[in-house]
């Protein structure tokens, strides 16, 4: 599969019509666990940025820079300062009310 576009389909649509169901289950059931719902790698990518950058990074960030005993460049801090998880789970909530948090696209079954 491609990073930027998909694999093209196993068959033209006319010609996977004219063969039996059988048939059909079995190239569609094979092209189903090869590629998934067939989208491209980018979108993969797209979310693991998302997660970490939106969710990890930026939510950790604000945290370190809205209270004194958390620094983001002491890892150590996060886990020891149950204010850290606090302020987490209030910026997770934050970004599902928003909408940034969501699942989107194909890879959530979100189809046009």
């Amino acid at each position: 599969m491609g990073f930027f576009a998909p694999e093209p389909e196993p068959m033209a649509p006319d010609e996977l019509i004219a063969l039996p169901v059988r048939e059909r289950l079995r190239i569609l059931n094979t092209a189903w666990v090869k590629d998934g719902f067939n989208t491209p790698r980018m979108l993969h990518m797209v979310y693991i940025v998302k997660m970490l950058g939106l969710y990890f990074a930026l939510g950790l960030a604000i945290t370190a820079w809205t209270s004194s005993t958390v620094e983001f460049t002491d890892p150590m801090s996060w886990f020891t300062q149950i204010v850290t998880y606090q302020k987490l789970a209030v910026w997770l909530m934050f970004l599902e009310v928003v909408g940034l948090a969501g699942a989107f696209g194909p890879l959530c079954g979100h189809f046009a």
